[in-house]
């Protein structure tokens, strides 16, 4: 980090198991200027615990969390990016975000609601008294509340959002609206975000009327009028695209 601006070259030499020797030419340009630690841009790349654990079977719960952090330190100090915790079924550790903070992390999704798809037989109920949507949703809610309090102490409720309704139907809208009604009457300072294909609209209107906070449209479908006029009534829209694979080390 302290390398005087200059290019470096270096031969690593790697000899394996079985013998054969590989020499690997490497050359470095450092540059003059050092990257602020407060990142300017929220962006984000999706890491899954749970592929953590599909990748590497044998270790146990607490090893795959310690990687599954200091992957995030990596993709924080490295590649400038938030970890992205879209998919938590349960609220994010507040001791998590306080140790990848200290890396530079300026957004992160606290967890993920339930969601609905009619399309696959999966009714949108919305009695909070029956099993179902609403049910679970209103149960993720009381989860929530201690790291909600939690991240408002520290001051950390700017860079937070709730995620659901994954590249969900237009047919779940109605489930949408009311799960994130219910979230932003518990929590009005909580973030709601989506990639539902409601935000193929790009209509501010219906985003609204939908409780979307933080649209997040597909890159191909990004329509510039359309955004313009959904930032010009204070409504953020961030496009995403898709790639894989889940191992870190790849």
């Amino acid at each position: 980090a302290l390398a005087t601006p200059s290019n470096y070259s270096s031969t690593i030499t790697v000899t394996l198991a079985a013998g054969e020797v590989f020499h690997i030419h490497l050359t470095v340009k450092v540059y003059g200027f050092i990257l602020p630690f407060e990142m300017k841009f929220r962006a984000f790349s999706d890491l899954d615990e749970r592929g953590l654990v599909a990748v590497y079977p044998n270790a146990s719960k607490a090893e795959v969390h310690e990687l599954y952090l200091r992957w995030g330190e990596y993709l924080l100090d490295h590649i400038r990016i938030n970890p992205g915790t879209f998919y938590l079924p349960d609220p994010i550790p507040v001791e998590d975000v306080a140790r990848w903070r200290e890396h530079g992390l300026n957004f992160f999704t606290v967890a993920a609601t339930r969601s609905c798809n009619p399309l696959h037989n999966d009714t949108c109920e919305l009695d909070p008294a029956k099993p179902g949507l609403m049910n679970q949703t209103m149960a993720l809610i009381e989860r929530l509340r201690p790291t909600i309090m939690e991240l408002r102490k520290r001051g950390w409720m700017n860079m937070s959002s709730v995620y659901g309704f994954d590249e969900s139907p237009p047919e779940a809208t109605v489930g949408l609206r009311a799960v994130f009604g219910a979230l932003k009457q518990a929590f009005p300072d909580l973030p709601t975000m989506t990639t539902s294909h409601t935000t193929l609209t790009q209509d501010y209107q219906l985003l609204r009327d939908a409780n979307i906070d933080l649209p997040i449209v597909w890159w191909g479908k990004m329509d510039k009028a359309n955004i313009t006029h959904c930032e010009s009534e204070g409504m953020r829209v961030t496009s995403y695209f898709a790639d894989s694979p889940w191992q870190p080390e790849v």
